[in-house]
């Protein structure tokens, strides 16, 4: 008999300890994928905006004449010798939306005799409603977050759009008074400094969502 209140203890001790490692490898995993977000997000962040500062600190740098060509909330080009060799260089920043970006929708139908009203969920991006023979058809859309490109754009080169999970990126204009205050404007000749936000979402979900990083800065060139 105690032999075999031995064994049922050692079986149940062994399935503690499995079930024990089996949650620290879950929760292991877990701080894994969140730590490798936090390490990507901060990576590509920090590329972006050492790269935007570089270029925007040379805004009118060597330039004679008009230095920003175009400003708008996400489309910048401007000129400057960018590589300080004699040479003006006409510069373009463009966040434009991957027009391969789809939404793919998938529909089930679901036998009642009770009468149902239309009923739409938002969050789930499941919509339900009711045909001419009684049904409650579930339509249930896969919604894929928008992808967003990026591009530098110098001397009309031509490149490929950056993919590096941005999900907003936006200038804003300013120009200063006699006391330094800045003001926001929409005439070129006036601006004398850029504003930048960006909005990084990680490659990797988390308990099934992504995690999302801001980074705002403000950049007063000092040939405008």
């Amino acid at each position: 008999m105690s032999t075999h209140l031995d064994i049922i203890g050692s079986v149940i001790i062994a399935g503690m300890i499995i079930l024990n490692f089996t949650v620290f490898m879950g929760e292991r995993q877990e701080s894994q994928i969140e730590s490798t977000n936090k390490i990507t997000a901060q990576t590509e962040m920090t590329d972006i905006t050492e790269t935007l500062r570089h270029d925007l600190r040379k805004v009118g740098y060597g330039c004679d004449s008009a230095a920003i060509l175009r400003a708008e909330p996400t489309l910048l080009v401007f000129r400057a010798d960018l590589d300080n060799n004699g040479s003006i260089d006409t510069v373009a920043y463009a966040f434009v939306e991957d027009k391969a970006s789809t939404t793919s929708t998938s529909t089930s139908t679901t036998t009642t005799t009770t009468t149902t009203s239309v009923t739409t969920s938002e969050e789930s991006g499941t919509t339900y409603y009711v045909n001419d023979e009684g049904n409650i058809i579930e339509e249930t859309k896969v919604l894929t977050p928008p992808k967003y490109l990026l591009y530098r754009v110098v001397n009309s080169r031509k490149v490929p759009g950056y993919d590096v999970g941005l999900q907003g990126m936006t200038f804003k204009y300013y120009e200063s008074n006699k006391y330094g205050q800045l003001t926001e404007t929409t005439s070129l000749a006036a601006i004398n400094a850029i504003a930048v936000t960006l909005r990084l979402r990680s490659k990797m979900q988390e308990d099934g969502k992504y995690q999302y990083t801001v980074n705002e800065f403000t950049v007063t060139p000092k040939n405008l």
